[in-house]
């Protein structure tokens, strides 16, 4: 079997507001074995990027911060290390690419710069060897004349290009983990299957895990090996690809999967779930997609259900599976 490479035991993140607690990260647990790759789906607000980013403790400060559990990473809690320690880790063990390159590259350094600072921070590179190694990087992410783009800014490059800047910064010190917070949000449909599929043969070059943030579970298929299904905080089911595809158990994993239109059947009408997601400072007892649910019990309104394994490897948070 192969290494596990991070184990996330019963993670709670949360942000402690003036209109109460919002519990971003309620229980999450999960793990990621030496080159596997895992999705973690849901809508707006589920806590999809909020799980990612608190890996690396980068929960936004005063209002946010980890309450409870184990990030283990390698075999060490990172939720017990100092920042200074964690300065260390981040950009060269664990990476990661956040949804909107613009607002993760500075718009006042060049690209050569910003791909560099990593290998000066984290490689025992000479110097004079650093630019080679990011021109290289930039040539392995399919960026043409990568020599002459070296001096370019974020500003005069497309959507695409940008993106792929930002995953050779994050994959430029060939860390063991790559977070994508849905690197592919502001790409066209061309451009993004371009990415998705350089982003996924770099990764495996490099033997790197993987955990892929998206509401699309066409990406899911493309580029998962495990999926996890996250609602309000929680993460209500959990399978592999095909079984997740195949035989979905939980009435929200369901609906999802619904609203993905299907080219070989012509409808008039697109199924939704109904209502919207809860206020996350009122959660409802119980189960939170209860109110939602179109086979809700009485028992889903009062009790949170728990965990149960439908078949080896296939996990629901779901009464109808009890």
């Amino acid at each position: 079997m192969e290494q596990t490479v991070l184990e996330v035991k019963d993670l709670r993140t949360y942000f402690f507001t003036r209109r109460g607690i919002v519990k971003a990260v309620d229980g999450v647990s999960f793990k990621i074995r030496r080159g596997e790759a895992f999705g973690i789906v849901g809508e707006s607000g589920c806590g999809k990027s909020m799980t990612g980013l608190s890996i690396l403790k980068l929960v936004p400060e005063p209002a946010g911060r980890i309450v409870g559990g184990q990030i283990l990473f390698e075999g060490e809690d990172l939720a017990a290390k100092s920042e200074e320690d964690m300065r260390l880790l981040r950009g060269k063990k664990i990476s990661m690419i956040l949804q909107d390159p613009l607002s993760s590259l500075n718009p006042a350094l060049s690209i050569g710069f910003q791909v560099s600072e990593t290998l000066k921070v984290h490689q025992a590179v000479a110097r004079k060897d650093v630019r080679q190694q990011a021109i290289s990087m930039l040539k392995k992410l399919n960026i043409p004349a990568a020599e002459a783009r070296m001096d370019n800014y974020p500003h005069q490059m497309s959507g695409g290009m940008r993106q792929r800047v930002v995953g050779a910064i994050a994959l430029s010190c060939q860390p063991s983990l790559l977070i994508a917070d849905e690197p592919t949000t502001c790409l066209d449909v061309t451009t993004q299957a371009q990415y998705l599929q350089l982003l996924d043969g770099a990764r495996r070059n490099l033997k790197a895990s993987l955990i892929f943030i998206t509401h699309d579970f066409g990406i899911v298929a493309q580029m998962c090996d495990q999926v996890a299904v996250m609602y309000a905080g929680r993460m209500v089911e959990k399978a592999d690809v095909f079984e997740i595809f195949n035989n979905p158990r939980h009435p929200y994993t369901i609906g999802l999967e619904k609203c993905v239109p299907k080219l070989e059947t012509r409808t008039e009408h697109l199924f939704s779930i109904l209502g919207e997601p809860p206020v996350p400072t009122a959660l409802p007892a119980g189960c939170s997609f209860a109110p939602r649910c179109r086979e809700a019990m009485e028992i889903c309104s009062k009790e949170f259900p728990p965990q149960t394994e439908v078949k080896p490897g296939h996990e629901v948070c779901c009464w109808l599976c009890k």
